[in-house]
């Protein structure tokens, strides 16, 4: 039996995050959740996740600030994809500023369909 692949989902929003944790789980995917920004090295380096989606706006620290500091500190690589309600020329902006693997606007029917493509 292979394992399932564990996105880790970084959101302020406790709709979001239980939305996403829904649809990933019914499509076989481990979900870990955090709730702020503040603990995010720690959870990406204790839980190795295959994918992470990370809101943009989150209070306390923007999730392209944290991007780079998970870029220069952490240990643990995997694709970071935003996950995000703004418009999709700011994502696009900010995905190449950071050189991230990509985004998905907050839609869980297209979250469903994107997530694939990140773990592939």
């Amino acid at each position: 039996m292979s394992r399932k692949a564990k996105i880790l989902v970084v959101d302020d929003s406790p709709t979001v995050r239980a939305g996403a944790t829904w649809v990933l789980q019914r499509a076989g995917y481990e979900v870990v959740v955090l709730d702020s920004p503040f603990a995010f090295s720690q959870v990406l380096n204790s839980e190795k996740p295959d994918l992470v989606l990370m809101d943009v706006s989150m209070p306390g620290l923007r999730g392209d600030k944290l991007v780079e500091i998970a870029q220069r500190y952490d240990a643990h690589r995997c694709p970071i994809v935003l996950f995000s309600s703004q418009p999709d020329e700011e994502l696009s902006a900010l995905v190449r500023t950071l050189g991230i693997a990509g985004f998905i606007p907050k839609d869980l029917e297209l979250l469903i369909s994107e997530v694939p493509k990140y773990l592939s």
